[in-house]
Order: C-alpha cells, then sequence, then structure tokens
C-alpha cells in the first residue's frame, strides 16, 4: 500500500515515510501511527529509497494511483506507474 500523510506528521513539518530511508536526526517517532506497524513514520526530510527512481529525488513517489498531473521530465518510474507528488 502507498503512504500518505498523517495531519500530525504535516503539522510538525515532516512527512510520512518509509522509516528505514529517514536519518535518524529526522525522525519524528510517532507521529505516523495509522501506519506505524508497516514501518512508517514522520520524518523531517523527505525519506527516499536511495537505490529509488530519479522521481523520489524530486519529493515524488512512484505510483499506480491517479494522482493527476504528474512529473515526467527527468523522472523514471516502473511501467504503469507515473511520478506523484502528494501534497
Amino acid at each position: 500500500p502507498a503512504v500518505y500523510n498523517e495531519e500530525n506528521c504535516l503539522k510538525e513539518g515532516g512527512v510520512c515515510g518509509q522509516v528505514e530511508f529517514c536519518p535518524k536526526k529526522d525522525r519524528k517517532p510517532g507521529l505516523c501511527p495509522l501506519q506505524q506497524s508497516g514501518g512508517v513514520d514522520c520524518c523531517a526530510t523527505n525519506p527516499t529509497d536511495p537505490n529509488s527512481t530519479k522521481c523520489g529525488r524530486h519529493g515524488g513517489e512512484c505510483s499506480t494511483l491517479n494522482c493527476g498531473k504528474s512529473i515526467e521530465k527527468g523522472s523514471v518510474c516502473p511501467p504503469g506507474e507515473k511520478c506523484c507528488i502528494w501534497l
């Protein structure tokens, strides 16, 4: 399932993401409680997999969901996915 932002994290200026990709100094634990069991927590920076696509470098996430206008230039996502910026 796709990771989504939760209100408590957003209020603190963070984004919900896979905790393994968030530097320890940027973690804000407990602010993404609905997804915590799936390894998701709040991060002060955009937690992107260093081995992920260029999409993540633009602050986006490759997704099969319809997210409206997506980033195309310079982004590489697997077939059937597009680079979405979640607000």
